[in-house]
């Protein structure tokens, strides 16, 4: 976004208030002889009379017309701004009587004749010549065989609409504007005066463009449809960035369609100025029906040369539009800049169809003068982006699409570390997706876990009994150069297992849980060796306040612990084979669930690893405790003593 300081604001005021200062109707100035000839003007020029003009003997001869001698002339001077041909014309209304018109180069006394009309429209006189910029010439009006009556006399050249030079794709100029006059209709855009008028005609159907860049002064341009009556303004620019205080605009054009230029100097500058042409088709995205389809990244560099401007409504001046879409791989929000772009852009995000956008958000300088918007976006939705640029800059622009990151696992450097056994649950909603894409099966909304095998073996790791249909990938390496040592898609249901094989001990893997088609939800994460988990089962053989508990996964290579509590005296812990339940003090619950093979005793809690043998694969242990309390009790009754038991839990391994 562009702003003006107060200083050249006060100054362009003051010379829109010294244009209206200066009335058209100031009146205009003829002469009876040469030497006195006043000067003409773009536009209509008078009213005159020759009534009462004399024949001067000394006067060159009437080329054209008549009696050369019976003259009644009176006589002009006329000094093109810009080079090209200019158009003289007498032609009714403008004149009431027979005339004729003559163009002269060179001064008085030592005129050279350069063209002579006397009847190119009726009774009245036309005529065109090609006159150079700086050069003053002599233009001479009479009537037929003396003639008189009230005249005005049209002068149109590149100074008036009517006389616009041609200008083509390329190079064009350069032209001054040191003599010409400022033309209606006021200015779209910014301040100008001194202008001269060129035709184009569009040899693409698209976007025109006129780059006043190379320019040595301050210049404004506008481009316009129709004609000199009809004008329809297609875009203005006062000072496009990146080329100082000169002027590029772009505009949409149709093939062999002819087109006005006005370019004039800013605030009513001078000086010289070039004008490079150029027409170029539209991009394949410039309207809302066809936008380029893009995913989580970064992407470009875009160029908005030669893109036109859409309908819809924005936050701010957006012109020359780009769109692009996105379908959201999962439930998330997704945020979409333009930051570290050069163009001055202007963002819109949009639900629903081309023929009814709802906005979702708009911004226009968020990172300095690029754009952010963020939404909330369900798995599957699609949005329309449009990018525009601000005030009709052009250039060229990122789009980076970015969405979820709320998990800390959601990228490979965050992954959550497994263990043995069961792990979990844990979830992918927020989660994003990671790059590679998976190798197995269009996942998306993927996070990341790490594995380090405590022992060397072929480890299993699956999502079985998840809440969602899963995929899975197991890799070897690093973040920054995985290589896949497996992915599944359905192995178990709609989850999914992955073995890996010959991992050694102290080795780490990464592995990867996404949804397929993008679904989501919670998951548990197993890691074995054996691809199940054992189990612990309850036996209730517990009387008073202690309890027994275990943690950990009952499966190779993993550990066990067990601790007792509510234990208020000295408390023992044993293993062996599983037992009974033997009732110890009848009628009390008290009983014993294992054999008391392995005494541990004044302890609460013991860690137990499970080593990595094969042969241990289905065999089982139970572990009590017991807690001697000196006090009278019911177990056994009538001592100075009493024992509470715990539950018994049986394990089995897998």
């Amino acid at each position: 976004m562009r702003t003006h300081h107060l200083p050249l604001a006060l100054h362009r005021i003051a010379f829109v208030l010294g244009l209206a200062l200066l009335s058209p109707g100031q009146g205009y100035s003829q002469s009876d002889e040469c030497a006195g000839a006043g000067w003409l003007s773009e536009g209509v020029n008078g009213p005159f009379s020759n009534a009462s003009a004399t024949n001067n003997p000394t006067d060159p001869l009437f080329a054209c017309g008549g009696n050369p001698t019976l003259a009644k002339d009176v006589w002009f001077r006329y000094r093109p701004a810009v080079s090209g041909t200019v158009t003289f014309e007498l032609c009714a209304p403008l004149a009431s009587f027979d005339t004729r018109l003559e163009f002269y180069d060179g001064s008085c006394g030592g005129l050279t004749l350069v063209q002579c009309n006397d009847d190119a429209c009726g009774l009245q006189s036309r005529l065109s010549i090609y006159a150079y910029e700086f050069t003053t010439y002599v233009v001479r009006i009479a009537g037929y065989e003396g003639a008189s009556g009230s005249f005005s006399l049209r002068v149109i050249s590149a100074d008036s609409c009517e006389g616009a030079v041609d200008i083509a794709d390329g190079l064009n100029g350069p032209y001054q504007n040191f003599d010409a006059s400022s033309s209606a209709p006021p200015w779209t855009c910014g301040v100008g005066g001194r202008d001269l008028w060129f035709r184009y005609v569009a040899t693409c159907t698209g976007m025109a463009t006129a780059d006043l860049c190379n320019s040595e002064l301050d210049t404004i341009v506008e481009a316009y449809s129709g004609s000199c009556g009809t004008l329809v303004s297609l875009g203005c620019n006062d000072d496009e960035p990146g080329c100082v205080d000169r002027s590029k605009l772009s505009f949409p054009v149709i093939r062999g369609s002819s087109y006005l230029l006005r370019v004039g100097g800013a605030i009513g500058a001078m000086g010289t100025f070039r004008i490079q042409m150029g027409c170029g088709y539209a991009p394949t995205n410039d309207t809302c029906s066809a936008p380029i389809p893009l995913a989580l990244g970064s992407h470009g560099p875009f160029s908005n040369l030669w893109a036109t401007t859409s309908s819809p409504g924005a936050c701010s001046l957006s012109t020359f539009d780009l769109w692009y879409g996105f379908t959201a791989p999962c439930d998330a929000s997704f945020t979409f800049d333009t930051c570290g772009s050069s163009l001055d852009t202007v963002l819109n995000v949009f639900s629903g169809s081309c023929s009814n956008l709802s906005s979702l958000g708009c911004n226009d300088d968020a990172c300095g003068n690029q754009s952010r918007v963020s939404v909330n976006l369900l798995r599957g939705q699609q949005v329309l982006v449009m990018v525009g640029s601000y005030a009709g800059h052009q250039g060229s622009f990122l789009l980076n699409i970015s969405g979820g990151g709320t998990l800390p696992n959601d990228e490979c450097i965050g992954a959550t570390p497994l263990s043995v056994g069961d792990n979990g649950p844990f979830t992918t909603v927020g989660a994003t997706t990671s790059s590679p894409s998976m190798g197995c099966s269009s996942a998306s909304c993927d996070v990341w876990h790490s594995f380090t095998a405590p022992c060397s073996g072929d480890w299993i790791f699956d999502t079985c009994g998840a809440a969602f249909d899963t995929v899975l990938q197991v890799y070897s390496g690093s973040c920054a150069s995985p290589t896949s040592l497996g992915c599944n898609d359905d192995a178990c249901g709609l989850q999914s297992r992955v073995t890996a094989t010959g991992l050694l001990a102290g080795q780490t893997v990464l592995v990867r849980v996404g949804g397929f088609a993008g679904l989501q939800g919670t998951y548990g994460l197993r890691a074995s060796l054996t691809g199940e988990v054992g189990s612990i089962s309850n036996v209730a053989t517990r009387c008073g306040g202690l309890r027994l508990s275990a943690t950990g996964a009952p499966t190779l290579a993993s550990s066990l612990t067990f601790t007792l509590g509510g234990g208020s005296g000295a408390t023992t812990l044993w293993f062996g084979a599983a037992i009974g339940p033997i009732q110890i003090c009848s009628p009390e619950p008290c009983a014993l669930g294992a054999n008391l093979d392995v005494i541990l005793g004044s302890v609460t809690s013991v860690r137990i690893p499970v080593p990595c043998d094969g042969s241990l694969i289905g065999g089982s242990v139970a572990c009590q405790g017991v807690d001697l309390i000196l006090a009278p009790g019911t177990c056994p009754p009538g001592q100075g003593f009493h024992l509470d038991f715990s539950n018994t839990l049986i394990v089995t391994l897998n």
